[in-house]
């Protein structure tokens, strides 16, 4: 039971904000004008990349982490 309680308490705010994060968007689809903002515009965009790149190797760090190994 314990166990259960605590995986809904950790599952319903990251479910929250996960429903606030995709319908933001659809009322503002422009975060940044670059013409204005450019020097803030580069700044998100390399951040961006960074959080990208960063989770394709964590993914890729898990998927091997989990694969047999080959000198078994």
């Amino acid at each position: 039971m314990r166990r259960w309680l605590c995986t809904i308490i950790r599952v319903v705010p990251l479910a929250v904000l996960a429903l606030l994060a995709y319908a933001t968007p659809a009322s503002a689809q422009q975060l940044v004008d670059a013409s204005e903002d450019g020097d803030v515009a580069f700044i998100l965009f390399t951040v961006m990349c960074v959080v990208f790149v960063g989770g394709l190797f964590f993914i890729d760090r898990i998927r091997r982490r989990h694969l047999p190994d080959k000198d078994e």
